[in-house]
C-alpha cells in the first residue's frame, strides 16, 4: 500500500519517508553516541548526569539502563531494561491483557465509549525509545514478547480511535504514540496508520492534523489552551526529536502545505504572550493571550512558563520544543524555569548568551487574530506598555498594561 505524507509542499511516497538512516539502535546514532560522550568527557553537568542516570540504572529505573546500554554497549544493563518492558508489555502485563482482552472481544467496541484513559491520555514514549535502545541485547524470546504486546497495545488503540471519534487534541497524542511505536518497532501498519491515515481529515494520522489544524503558520485551530492543557505540543517535541535522530530530518521546522509546523505552534505561544509579571516566584512568570474554551479555566489561565500559582503551564511542552530544536529564541524563557539543568537525555544546556527575542505586533488572518504591541524590541518582555489583542472567534479585544490586566472590550 503506496501512503503518501503531504509534508515540506511536496507529495512523497511514505516507504522512502519513513525509512531509518542507520541501523539499530534507531534513537542514538553514532553520531548522537559520539556527541553524548563528547559532554561527558568535556562537561561537569554531562558527568554529573551520566552518574545520576548509572545510579537510576542500578536502583532498577529500566529507562535509564536502555539508554546507558545503547550509549555503552554494557550487557549488564539489559537485564534491567528487559525486566521494566516485560513489566509493561510482557504477556502478563495489565497494559497487554487488557488490549489483547478487547481486540478478542468483538462487543467491547459495539458499545458507547468506555473510559479510555490509557488511549487519549497516555503520552509516555520513553517504553518504545528504550525498546529499541536495548533491541539488540534482548535474546529472541524476550524481545518477541514485549513486540507482540506493544503490536497489541497499539492495535487496541487504533481499533477505539477507529470505533470513537473524539477532538483533534484528545486523537492527536494517540496517533503520536502509535506513529512513533512504529517506528520503533519497524511495523508498516502502525507507520502508515499513524503518520497518514485519513489524508483530509483534521482528526487523521500525525501529518494530515497538523495540515488541517495549523493556520497561519502556527496557531492550532481550536481554543489556544488545548495544544498545551492536552499535551499536543509536547507531543509534537517529541516526535521531532527522536525522529530526526531516526532519519536526520528536521521534522520541527518542516512545513505541511499549508504553512504550519511544530515550530510555527510554538512560536505562536510566543507571539501571544504578554510581559514578565513578576510575582516573586523564581525569575517571574509569563502569561499568554487566551480564548475560547478553558479560557477562564478553573485551573487558571494559560502561561508559557513558571506560574507562580496553580495553572495551565506550558512549560513542559516549552522543554520537549527547546531539546528538538535548540532554538535560541526559545532560550530565554527556558532560563526562567526554576532550577533548570541540563540532562543527556531530554534536556539541552542553555547557550553561554541569552537573549530575549523581539516581540513585533502580528496579525493571523485566517485565525481571525491580531496583537498589537506598544514595545516590539526585546526589551518588551521587561515592559510595562500595553498590548492588545483581538479576536474574531471570540468577538473581543483585549488589553495588558500597568494600570488594567485581560480586559475585554467588545
Amino acid at each position: 500500500m503506496l501512503i503518501l505524507t503531504v509534508l515540506c509542499g511536496s507529495m512523497v511516497p511514505a516507504q522512502a519517508d519513513d525509512a531509518p538512516a542507520h541501523g539499530r539502535p534507531f534513537f542514538m546514532p553514532s553520531q548522537e553516541r559520539t556527541r553524548i560522550r563528547q559532554l561527558i568527557a568535556t562537561q561537569e553537568w554531562a558527568k554529573a548526569d551520566y552518574t545520576r542516570i548509572q545510579g537510576a540504572a542500578r536502583k532498577g529505573d529500566g529507562f535509564a539502563a536502555a539508554f546507558l546500554y545503547a550509549l555503552d554497549g554494557d550487557p549488564a544493563y539489559v537485564p534491567i531494561a528487559r525486566k521494566w518492558l516485560l513489566g509493561k508489555f510482557g504477556a502478563n502485563a495489565g497494559t497487554t491483557r487488557r488490549a489483547r482482552g478487547a481486540l478478542d472481544n468483538p462487543g467491547f467496541f459495539k458499545a458507547g465509549v468506555p473510559h479510555l484513559s490509557d488511549v487519549f491520555y497516555d503520552t509516555d514514549f520513553n517504553p518504545y525509545a528504550g525498546f529499541d535502545w536495548v533491541y539488540k541485547g534482548l535474546e529472541p524470546t524476550a524481545r518477541r514478547e514485549i513486540q507482540e504486546g506493544i503490536t497489541a497495545f497499539m492495535h487496541f488503540k487504533m481499533r477505539c480511535m477507529d470505533r470513537w471519534a473524539q477532538t483533534p487534541n484528545l486523537v492527536f497524542k494517540p496517533t503520536a504514540i502509535v506513529a512513533f511505536a512504529g517506528l520503533a518497532l519497524q511495523d508498516r501498519e502502525m507507520i502508515e496508520w499513524g503518520f497518514y491515515r485519513k489524508p483530509q481529515s483534521r482528526i487523521g494520522g500525525y501529518f494530515p492534523v497538523l495540515n488541517r489544524m495549523l493556520k497561519d503558520g502556527g496557531p492550532w485551530h481550536e481554543a489556544p489552551i488545548y495544544p498545551i492543557a492536552h499535551t499536543d505540543l509536547y507531543c509534537m517535541g517529541m516526535v521531532s526529536r527522536y525522529r530526526a535522530l531516526y532519519d536526520g530530518k528536521n521534522w520541527w521546522t518542516a512545513k505541511a502545505p499549508s504553512g504550519g509546523s511544530p515550530k510555527g505552534l510554538m512560536d505562536y505561544y510566543i507571539d501571544t504572550a504578554y510581559p514578565i509579571e513578576r510575582t516573586g516566584y523564581g525569575r517571574g512568570q509569563i502569561r499568554v493571550a487566551t480564548y475560547g474554551d478553558g479560557a477562564t479555566n478553573a485551573n487558571g489561565d494559560l502561561f508559557l512558563v513558571n506560574p507562580a500559582s496553580p495553572a495551565i503551564d506550558g512549560t513542559k511542552a516549552l522543554i520537549a520544543a527547546y531539546n528538538a530544536s535548540g532554538d535560541p529564541r526559545l532560550a530565554p524563557f527556558i532560563a526562567m524555569i526554576p532550577n533548570y539543568t541540563p540532562t543527556l537525555i531530554d534536556r539541552r544546556p542553555l547557550p553561554e548568551k541569552i537573549a530575549f527575542p523581539s516581540a513585533a505586533s502580528k496579525i493571523w488572518p485566517d485565525y481571525g487574530l491580531a496583537i498589537l504591541r506598544a514595545e516590539e524590541s526585546p526589551a518588551y518582555w521587561n515592559s510595562d506598555g500595553p498590548t492588545m489583542w483581538s479576536s474574531k472567534a471570540s468577538g473581543c479585544t483585549w488589553a495588558w498594561g500597568p494600570r488594567w490586566s485581560s480586559t475585554a472590550m467588545r
